[in-house]
């Protein structure tokens, strides 16, 4: 008696399935060790962000069951800042998210290279609307690319183009 027949008798069958059904076993089996990855990730996520409040996620989709984030991502964001505070946690489809809705902090975040280095996800995707300037580089290029704006930054230049940004923006 063979591997396989032992198998076979242990799920049931009393002959060896047909083709059909040994494919179908195998999608199953697929399907469930897919799904047992998936929401091991989710559930370790989860526990990374737990302290931080947000609203239901569920594996796989995350929020995005939520007619809310289908209809408009800003007003999901707007409702979740109302709700959870300036800092708050979604998961869009399987990614999570931590927004930060507080200046001070925003302004840490983006100047302190060192304790917040920008990720790889967040170079992507920031990536696609800045390119590949002072918002998306990291360490060495952030300084660099910080320096070449620097003089831009000035509080007696900013202030001579107030006027001028006031005439084309009202």
């Amino acid at each position: 008696m063979g591997l396989e027949t032992v198998l076979y008798s242990l799920m049931g069958f009393e002959e060896a399935p047909s083709f059909l059904t040994k494919v179908l076993i195998f999608v199953g089996s697929v399907f469930v060790v897919l799904s047992l990855y998936i929401t091991k990730n989710y559930v370790h996520q989860q526990l990374k962000l737990r302290k931080f409040r947000g609203p239901f996620a569920i594996p796989l989709l995350g929020n995005c069951y939520s007619p809310a984030v289908v209809m408009s991502l800003f007003k999901f964001l707007s409702h979740c800042r109302k709700n959870y505070g300036k800092v708050f946690r979604v998961f869009l489809f399987h990614t999570p998210f931590v927004v930060v809705c507080d200046p001070a902090i925003v302004r840490r975040i983006l100047s302190d290279t060192r304790t917040f280095p920008k990720g790889e996800k967040y170079t992507k995707i920031f990536g696609i609307v800045f390119g590949g300037g002072l918002v998306t580089s990291n360490a060495e290029k952030h300084k660099a690319d910080r320096a070449l704006f620097n003089k831009y930054f000035i509080r007696s230049s900013v202030s001579s183009l107030i006027p001028s940004m006031n005439r084309h923006v009202l």
